[in-house]
């Protein structure tokens, strides 16, 4: 988790979920970016390789909104990618968001429309908003797909009409691999009920991705906790040899 006071427990939709301040977020990677040895390409160790869906995803939550932030982007959830340890490096993969008061992407759009975006291989960064700003203060189901026949958004399970404000609706490629996802970024709401699934799972056996908001989520955090600890550990190990062995 980032940020402070920390996101907090509090009574959602159903059962518990997630309340966000604008400043705070949940953070969980899918691929640990390690900084040392220094080398020419990024270091990527896999921790949840499920989550980097490669072609038709969708993106589910129930989110109560309670005022928009001045950030371009209030996250819902966004799976983002980095290029080195530093977080000034990552760039967003694929995600659902509502657009705040902030205008740092260029485009002129209205607080509180629903925004849904993809990245592909081929680097191109294709978004869509919709027409109407979500209610603030009420629990509003929001849904982001991309699908052979392109992106679309959904409230309240009902297709909204869109505008692609970068590239285009339906962009060509795979979505790009990403290191990390976050969590209510930037974003003053409760989140309820996330779950990011993979419409066309490569393998008929594969597991669809699902990330439960509540208290799955607390022991998914405490269990990153204890993986990056250890790889800090394994780091410094790695660190004192190399001393050690220039010293000697």
């Amino acid at each position: 988790m980032g940020g402070e006071p920390e996101a907090a427990l509090v009574d959602g939709q159903f059962d518990k979920a997630l309340s966000f301040n604008g400043v705070n977020f949940v953070y969980v990677p899918i691929n640990f970016l390690v900084g040392f040895p220094p080398s020419a390409q990024p270091i990527l160790i896999p921790i949840n390789n499920a989550l980097n869906i490669q072609t038709q995803i969708k993106i589910d939550a129930w989110v109560n909104v309670q005022s928009f932030t001045n950030a371009t982007y209030n996250t819902v959830v966004v799976k983002c990618t980095r290029t080195d340890p530093t977080w000034y490096s990552s760039s967003r993969v694929v995600g659902l968001a509502i657009k705040g008061q902030g205008n740092e992407d260029g485009a002129s759009v209205q607080a509180g429309v629903l925004s849904g975006f993809v990245r592909t291989e081929e680097g191109t960064f294709n978004e869509i908003v919709t027409t109407q700003p979500i209610t603030l203060n009420t629990w509003t189901h929001v849904t982001f797909d991309r699908t052979a026949t392109g992106m679309h958004l959904y409230v309240g399970g009902y297709q909204q009409t869109v505008s692609a404000i970068h590239g285009v609706q339906n962009p060509k490629g795979r979505i790009m691999n990403g290191t990390e996802i976050y969590f209510g970024h930037d974003a003053n709401l409760t989140l309820d009920e996330v779950t990011m699934t993979d419409l066309a799972p490569e393998v008929e056996t594969t597991i669809l991705s699902s990330i439960d908001i509540g208290p799955n989520l607390m022991i998914a955090v405490v269990a990153v906790a204890l993986i990056f600890a250890v790889a800090w550990l394994l780091r410094r190990a790695i660190q004192m040899r190399v001393i050690h062995t220039r010293s000697s």
